[in-house]
């Protein structure tokens, strides 16, 4: 490991050796859990570290560690603490985060994922219980009355493929309710009416509350957007509030959860013969899933800066968590080996200090000095995006992919370059980009995404089609599937309309709600 001290120098970090005293350990728990809520999450590992090696077989420790490993993109560290803590009794969110990040690791596999998927939905359904299933079949309509759930309708950038969807919906045949667990109904609220959505704020409401409202309106099918970003919410699922239930999305794989019909992806991310890593059926849109459309203002696409600088400034703007060792890895090589490159980084946590020489010290492990990087930290929407304007090629993080960050980058004129990996969360920029027209920028593995990095980085050719490439980005988007949200609407129409029709799920007996547990 590597020390960053003031100034930027490093050196190396010995291990403490000293034990520290009892008093000195239930000091560190709170401080370190205090750190990491305020997103220190450098000096969050610094001070649960210890208090894990002092109580090694502390559930609730292991998982604040875990925490701060995960959100500073050390994702393996994380996932063997929290594999640590489920073999030791770990409450449910240990488990549910576990079963999260699990597919971010590259070194655990698509079979692992969904045994740790199903074993959270297992836990859940103990908890909270689940409705019984009965046989009744409801009378196809002929205006499909559909509900979507999420905590995130206000964050009008990241839901772009979103209300692209429900801005697009034909209303003369679909009825949309949009349910909104967020304390920021009112934006989305105006948006919904703009819309033509029936909206309804559940924010605060206990699950089995929105149950009972989902139930009132007699949806046909119910889709969840939220994913594993809101576990809490997963439990209104479990009741099965209408006929059919699906996932679409803030999904990226399976939900291990015997609950949803199908998940909604396409042919880029789910391939076939991975049916067996999935516990529901997946539809495979012939567009990509996550069709988006930009609505609200951002920047004028720039020039490329290497005309002005006389060389190539990689980026990314992804979040810190997603930059586990392997990307980092990747990303010193291709700098190595185009030696006049820079390298530009920016997201929320690098705004701390500490979270910031953590990522510095991490590349100079690596054989990068911060000569060689241009880190950065948020800022409001609008500003942050003018960062690409300082970027010539940004580079994809894997296993996962960047979603809206893809979508931002490509609008912003700066191409994407990154690879189809071995799961739908490594693929999610592979379908946003064949559907764009840039199939160039999408290469068959790790090396291939290397090498063209590196031809990029050294080629004095790049400059000019760099600037020719941006001139006409959000011209070809728009003429492309990627930015055909009408056509998105009648494709996901067409699927609820065919699961509706298929029969083959049972009507949930939504009315009996004993087993779900009030929290």
């Amino acid at each position: 490991m590597q020390r960053v001290q003031r100034g930027g120098r490093v050196e190396p970090l010995t291990r403490d050796r000293t034990k520290p005293s009892p008093r000195r350990i239930a000091g560190l728990l709170p401080a370190g859990r205090e750190a990491l809520e305020a997103d220190r999450c450098a000096e969050a590992v610094a001070a649960l570290t210890p208090v894990v090696r002092s109580k090694p077989r502390s559930p609730a420790a292991l998982y604040d560690l875990a925490r701060a490993h995960f959100f500073l993109g050390e994702v393996g560290a994380a996932t063997q603490l929290l594999k640590r803590a489920c073999r030791i009794g770990a409450p449910l969110e240990t488990r549910g985060f576990l079963a999260c990040a699990a597919a971010f690791d590259p070194a655990i596999g698509q079979a692992a994922v969904l045994r740790y998927r199903r074993s959270f939905s297992a836990a859940l359904a103990r908890r909270f219980g689940s409705a019984r299933s009965g046989v009744d079949r409801q009378k196809l309509r002929k205006k499909l009355r559909v509900g979507y759930v999420s905590s995130f309708f206000h964050a009008e950038n990241w839901m772009k493929p979103v209300w692209a969807l429900i801005d697009h919906h034909d209303p003369r045949s679909v009825e949309v309710h949009l349910f909104s667990d967020s304390s920021r109904g009112t934006d989305a609220r105006r948006r919904a009416r703009v819309a033509g959505a029936r909206f309804h704020d559940v924010f605060g409401m206990r699950n089995a509350e929105i149950v009972r409202r989902i139930a009132r309106e007699r949806l046909d099918v119910l889709v969840d957007l939220n994913g594993f970003s809101r576990m809490g919410r997963l439990p209104i699922f479990l009741a099965r509030p209408a006929p059919v239930v699906v996932a679409w999305f803030n999904i990226f794989g399976t939900t291990g959860m015997e609950c949803f019909d199908a998940l909604i992806g396409d042919g880029w991310v789910f391939l076939r013969g991975e049916e067996r890593w999935y516990s529901e059926r997946v539809i495979r849109l012939p567009m990509s899933y996550l069709t988006f459309d930009v609505t609200y203002p951002v920047p004028r696409v720039q020039r490329p800066p290497c005309l002005r600088n006389g060389f190539v400034t990689f980026g990314s703007l992804a979040p810190l968590y997603k930059l586990n060792d392997q990307v980092l890895a990747a990303w010193a090589e291709i700098l190595k080996r185009s030696p006049k490159s820079r390298l530009l980084l920016a997201n929320g946590s690098l705004s701390e200090p500490g979270n910031l020489r953590h990522t510095l010290a991490r590349f100079a492990a690596l054989g990068i000095g911060p000569e060689r990087l241009v880190l950065a930290g948020g800022a409001p929407h609008r500003e942050f995006l003018r960062k690409y304007g300082e970027i010539d090629i940004s580079l994809d993080t894997f296993p996962y992919n960047g979603g809206t960050t893809t979508t931002e980058s490509i609008w912003q004129g700066v191409p994407v370059l990154t690879f189809s990996g071995d799961r739908w969360i490594s693929r999610t920029s592979a379908s946003l980009l064949c559907n764009a027209g840039l199939d160039e920028f999408v290469l068959p593995d790790v090396r291939a995404y290397i090498e063209a990095a590196v031809r990029w980085g050294k080629s004095a050719g790049s400059a000019r089609t760099l600037r020719a490439l941006r001139a006409g980005m959000r011209a070809r988007l728009r003429r492309s599937s990627v930015c055909d949200a009408a056509r998105l609407a009648r494709e996901m129409e067409d699927t609820f309309r065919d699961l509706c029709s298929r029969g083959q799920f049972a009507m949930a007996e939504i009315w009996t709600l004993g087993q779900i547990r009030r929290r």
